[in-house]
């Protein structure tokens, strides 16, 4: 068994595309055994990020709805997790 918790990893990049973006960033949260990943590049990290995996996939979220988002996704997979213990 894991660590007690949810483990969220950020990753910032430079010059990539979405998809590119997105492809490191899943490869990263894998390699790391993350829960979960926030991702951006250093061009638009002042307009959105990347969550994910939710639902087998990354969505963009508004820089303003971030830390929101963040906060209830955590908690939503949290919630999860002790349920199914």
């Amino acid at each position: 068994m894991g660590l007690p918790g949810l483990l969220v990893k950020f990753k910032l990049e430079v010059g990539l595309s979405d998809t590119e973006l997105v492809d490191i960033a899943e490869a990263s949260r894998t390699t790391s055994g993350a829960d979960l990943m926030v991702a951006n590049t250093l061009e638009g990290s002042a307009h959105s990020a990347f969550i994910g995996p939710l639902d087998g996939r990354y969505d963009r979220v508004p820089r303003r709805e971030l830390a929101d988002r963040l906060v209830l996704t955590v908690e939503h997979m949290h919630r999860a997790r002790v349920q199914h213990e």
